[in-house]
């Protein structure tokens, strides 16, 4: 059998091709992002904004992962939230019937910077004092606080301590504070002790639904650190076993 020579070798040898530098402008490439280009990607901040709003909290997770600019569009929707309804606003933005904690944090972690007002029912949103703290640490620019309770005295007295702890921490000062209350757990003495310590500037104080029996004997003991207070409304009940 004949031996090939060098010659044939390199005849037979595949051409190499040369190595396209950055500067070459590559024509294969352009088309490709010409054609990964759509109607709803050349769509305005706004419009985008507005269709990606939508969506659920769920879906938004998966949302933020397609691109720099859908995980932008979607923080900015947070942080036009200024109010809030807990537990029921993540139940319906989640799509959950029982929410987890890791539903509150998340969902506030991205707009309690912005919320304003907050409302909050209770026990429908049962939570531990972690949580309470989880939660209102993201909220420093809360001015309006609502609470609905029932038969949770202890819940809401963490909660108006851990309120009154994080104001001095953050700095934050509540404006309106509205506590409706359909039970007799909550004892005067524990009214007066826990709403005391509320921020001075307090302007407007709600307290419904409460029952004579358990209510403290001087009016002016419930807020007697607030000079700002303008309004202050009350509200009895008839007596109701629990």
């Amino acid at each position: 059998m004949p031996k090939r020579t060098p010659a044939k070798d390199k005849c037979r040898a595949k051409p190499k091709r040369s190595r396209r530098t950055d500067s070459q402008p590559s024509t294969s490439r352009t088309i490709a992002k010409d054609e990964t280009l759509s109607p709803f990607d050349m769509l305005p901040n706004q419009d985008l904004d507005r269709i990606l709003s939508y969506f659920s909290s769920a879906d938004r997770v998966a949302l933020e992962r397609v691109c720099h600019r859908w995980r932008e569009s979607l923080l900015r929707s947070y942080t036009r939230r200024t109010q809030l309804t807990l537990p029921f606003d993540i139940q319906k933005d989640w799509q959950v019937q029982v929410p987890r904690k890791n539903h509150y944090v998340s969902y506030l972690t991205k707009c309690g910077e912005s919320l304003i007002k907050l409302r909050m029912h209770i026990p429908q949103m049962m939570f531990g004092l972690q949580l309470v703290k989880s939660m209102m640490a993201k909220c420093r620019s809360l001015q309006a606080v609502e609470i609905l309770a029932d038969c949770n005295s202890r819940t809401i007295r963490n909660f108006i301590d851990t309120l009154t702890s994080l104001q001095e921490e953050t700095n934050t000062k509540l404006q309106l504070f509205a506590l409706r209350y359909r039970c007799t757990q909550y004892c005067g003495y524990n009214l007066n002790n826990s709403l005391s310590q509320l921020s001075d500037e307090l302007l407007q104080t709600e307290l419904f639904d409460l029952q004579v029996q358990h209510f403290p004997y001087k009016v002016e003991r419930i807020l007697p650190n607030n000079p700002r207070l303008t309004h202050l409304i009350i509200s009895f009940t008839e007596h109701k076993a629990c």
